[in-house]
């Protein structure tokens, strides 16, 4: 039943979808009359209107540059209903359309908005829009014109001083270009508004900005001082006014000047050509003239316009003369000029143009000679030179350039004054360099082929310079210049002639020598470095040579380190440089982490560990120990030692010897320092380990002291890859001189050829310690020793007993640190400790404590309330970090009732018995 019924139900809707369908086609049969098919009718696009107004609304027809048109464009549906966010298309044929893009949206008024702009170019356009509605395209146009035209005039004209407009002009002439603007809508004229001026070749403009601003009146003023070069010339002005902008040219003829140069005399009359010059004599040396000048026109009349004047001579020209004002000069009608000499000698031509016409006039100064009236030492370059021979081995020059200062009276400089030199000391071959003149003095003829005299003579310079040049010779020594002037040129040296001698001058070796190398740093125990990164000391070399003067600036120091960073180098300046070692990664050896430990003070409490701890300076088996408990001779066989960074500095330098002749030269037989190659001492027994100690190659096998120092590098000077002992030849068996030779310049150039000693240089060096300290006061401990070289269980009161202390490496706390004592009860200490130094031995510190105990102060039974009898020991770093150490105190006491302590023994005395 129920599938007969679906089957039905399913027949009667497929039957009624039919006759639907047949419905919708204009019904069954296939009648022609009536009905038949009817099409949909066309869709009909959007109504468009346009409209040009400007920015109140008003109706406008033509576009100009203050005037911005707007097309109103209003859309509807063809119904009459404004359509609202509908794309509007617009083009124009002429100016410029805003939006860029073309395009706008209508309003909720159905009104699309353009903007149109004129774009430089006048003459009539149409405005088309274009709007899409129900598929349809739909468009309207408007015309309108379009003007470029600016409302304003911008005019230039020419004027010259006087306020008369001009269109012609002189070289060198003063002109005024106005430039008026004017609102032609109201024929009123236009203030404050910025007028630029470009006037190429003309001359020179003022402002020199070329920019100025419109006064009250609508003008702008600029003065222009006329070139010298005759022409035609056009300017161009320019303002920017509401719309744009606005250009205006302008064109000017430049005539040659006639103008004549002179000066009038004193009775007003014009000499051509001549130049004024007050006074008409000699003119002293440094003495001040004045030069006057005159410009006339044709008819002699003085000009009035503006000119510029060049003046020259021999003597400005070498800055042996002065100007004041200098030149080029301004000019009108006359003008006044000083003229100061500053070391010329003779006559001075003076020589003046005009700019304008190019007239010239000139005149001469006759100048009076200069007298030399005093000679001083100027100065030494350099004020320390190489011994001969020894230059090439320290990049130091072998000679120097003693200069003089020649003045008269006035203490002016005197030119051309004929000065002699004569070395005070001869000693090692001194001389002056002398070539060419019969002053010359030679002590052979080797000394004449190479210029090298005992005297010299020179001329001043323009500014009273006399320089000669010391030649070094072989001995160290002071150098002395005697320098005189030689007024009479009779080649000696007179009672009344001005003398002086030189300082300064040294001759050296220049290379530092080993024995005045000298390493310190500013902290040598830095705080915190251990375990904090960036704490830093400040490190110093000083350097100096054999003779103990400075090692010249730009001596070169080189440096490194075991622990930590360090400035790789620095240049030295007066014997001395300084860099920054900052603590860091590494902190300890690898290898000694690898196959061993650093000692401890502590390690003996752990019997897992071995024995290696022991103290000569007292008897317990662990604590800080003032002695150095990693050395091989204080506690044998040695071990390696924590927190401690050996600094290395080495320099280009020579050994030191004993100079038992005073020579100032190493000497077959004097005894010298031998030095091997330079190494970096880790484990700071003075050997380079790996090769100085045996059975330091493997670190499996090798023994502590040999790990403490297995990382050593040394400076392979001769680059070889060996570590060098410089003990070659052996020495004989009777003698007391080291192995080797003798290294350094100050070895004869025949002895080295002989064999006796080396020119060849070394690495002079020096070396530190810094210790890297703990922050953290855990890391440091206190013992309390008495005479007996034992920790006492308890303090004796009127005893004395030594406090040691140190880190867990056995090095000292840092500077400024603090160990302070409190007593309790009937215990106190006596002593006090100031702070500690700055320390890098390595061994505990130690400090004095001197106890006292009140006896018999109170009765047993009375102290039972009060604090216990001890007394404790407090190291604080100075971070503020501390730990402390408490030791009892034995202290005696009587009793009230002796017979009420049956087990005190022995049974304390009675009180007051």
């Amino acid at each position: 039943m129920i599938v007969k019924f679906i089957s039905y139900m399913w027949r009667s809707i497929c039957m009624s979808a039919a006759v639907a369908v047949l419905a919708a086609c204009g019904g069954g049969g296939g009648s022609d009359s009536g009905g038949g098919f009817v099409p949909a009718p066309e869709p009909e696009g959007a109504t468009i209107d346009v409209a040009l107004t400007d920015a109140s609304g008003s109706s406008i027809t033509e576009i100009t540059p203050l005037n911005t048109g707007l097309f109103q464009v209003a859309v509807t549906t063809p119904g009459g209903e404004p359509l609202a966010q509908e794309v509007v298309s617009g083009d124009v044929t002429l100016g410029r359309l805003l939006p860029e893009s073309g395009t706008a949206l209508t309003n909720d008024d159905g009104v699309a908005t353009f903007f149109v702009q004129p774009d430089g170019i006048s003459g009539a356009g149409t405005m088309t829009a274009t709007v899409t509605y129900n598929g349809v395209d739909t468009s309207q146009s408007l015309n309108y014109s379009v003007s470029t035209q600016l409302p304003f005039t911008l005019n230039a004209e020419f004027a010259d001083e006087s306020g008369d407009l001009i269109t012609r002009a002189v070289t060198g002439n003063r002109i005024t270009l106005l430039v008026s603007l004017t609102d032609d809508r109201s024929g009123t004229s236009i203030k404050n508004q910025i007028v630029a001026a470009e006037i190429g070749d003309l001359g020179r403009i003022s402002p020199a900005s070329g920019t100025t601003v419109t006064d009250q009146g609508g003008e702008a003023r600029f003065t222009i001082d006329v070139g010298n070069t005759p022409g035609v010339y056009s300017i161009t002005v320019s303002v920017s006014v509401p719309g744009g902008n606005l250009t205006q040219s302008a064109d000017i003829v430049i005539d040659q000047a006639v103008h004549q140069l002179g000066h009038f005399d004193v009775e007003g009359n014009f000499i051509e050509g001549v130049i004024g010059i007050v006074p008409d004599g000699r003119l002293s040396p440094g003495g001040t003239a004045i030069l006057s000048f005159a410009v006339v026109d044709e008819d002699l009349n003085p000009v009035s316009t503006g000119d510029t004047l060049s003046v020259s001579s021999p003597c400005l020209f070498n800055n042996q003369a002065l100007l004041a004002p200098t030149s080029p000069i301004s000019i009108a009608a006359e003008a006044s000029v000083d003229y100061t000499l500053q070391g010329c000698t003779g006559e001075d031509l003076i020589t003046a143009r005009l700019g304008s016409s190019g007239a010239e006039a000139s005149g001469v100064i006759d100048i009076a000679p200069a007298v030399a009236a005093r000679i001083v030492f100027d100065r030494a370059d350099p004020e320390l030179i190489a011994l001969r021979g020894t230059g090439s081995a320290s990049d130091i020059a072998e000679f120097s350039n003693v200069s003089f200062s020649v003045t008269d009276a006035d203490g002016k400089a005197v030119a051309n004054a004929r000065v002699n030199f004569e070395l005070v000391q001869t000693v090692g071959g001194l001389a002056l360099e002398c070539e060419g003149s019969s002053f010359c003095l030679y002590d052979s003829a080797e000394a004449e082929s190479q210029g090298r005299s005992s005297r010299d003579t020179t001329q001043s310079s323009v500014d009273g310079k006399a320089v000669t040049r010391v030649l070094a010779g072989t001995v160290a020594s002071p150098v002395q210049v005697m320098a005189y002037v030689d007024l009479n040129n009779n080649a000696q040296r007179d009672l009344d002639e001005p003398t002086t001698t030189s300082k300064t001058l040294v001759v050296s070796t220049g290379l530092p020598d080993q024995n005045s190398v000298s390493l310190s740093a500013s902290v040598l125990n830095v705080d915190s470095a251990y375990d904090i990164d960036g704490k830093t000391t400040r490190v110093s070399v000083r350097m100096a040579d054999k003779f103990n003067n400075p090692a010249p600036d730009g001596t070169a120091a080189v440096f490194s380190t075991e622990l930590g960073s360090i400035i790789g180098s620095c240049n030295t300046v007066g014997g001395l440089c300084t860099v920054t070692w900052s603590s860091q990664s590494p902190r300890g050896s690898d290898t000694v982490e690898q196959f061993s430990s650093p000692i401890t003070i502590d390690e003996n409490l752990d019997r897992a560990l071995p024995n290696r701890y022991r103290c000569p300076s007292h008897r317990e088996n662990h604590g800080p120990c003032p002695d150095d408990i990693g050395d091989p001779d204080v506690n044998p066989p040695g071990a390696p030692r924590g927190g401690r960074s050996t600094i290395l500095v080495t320099a280009n330098g020579e050994e030191s010897f004993v100079d038992r002749d005073g020579n100032g030269l190493y000497d077959e037989g004097e005894f010298w320092t031998n030095l091997t190659e330079a190494f970096a001492d880790h484990n700071e027994d003075g050997l380079y380990t790996p090769a100085q100690r045996d059975d330091c190659a493997d670190p499996g096998s090798a023994d502590d002291v040999c790990l403490a120092g297995f990382e050593e590098t040394f400076v392979d000077r001769n680059a070889n890859g060996i570590f060098d002992l410089n003990d070659s030849p052996k020495a004989g068996n009777d003698s007391s001189l080291p192995d080797g030779l003798f290294n350094g310049v100050l070895c004869r150039a025949a002895d080295d050829e002989a064999g006796l000693c080396s020119r060849e240089l070394v690495n002079v060096r020096d070396s530190l310690v810094v210790v890297n300290a703990f922050s953290d006061a855990s890391k440091y401990d206190i013992m309390v020793i008495n005479r007996s070289d034992r920790e006492p269980s308890t303090l004796e009161g009127d005893q004395f007993y030594t406090v040691y202390v140190s880190d867990i490496f056995n090095n000292p706390p840092p500077p400024n640190t603090t160990i302070t004592f409190e007593g309790s009860g009937e215990c106190e200490a006596l002593t006090e400790v100031p702070p500690l130094p700055d320390i890098n031995k390595a061994g505990a510190y130690a400090a004095a404590l001197a106890v006292k105990t009140n006896d018999y102060a109170q009765s047993i039974e009375a102290a039972e309330d009060l604090p216990p009898d001890q007394l404790t020991v407090k190291l604080t770093l100075p971070n503020g970090r501390f730990i402390t150490e408490t030791y009892a105190c034995r202290v005696n006491r009587c009793a009230d009732d002796p017979d009420s302590l049956p087990d005190f023994s022995p049974a304390p005395p009675a009180c007051g018995g």
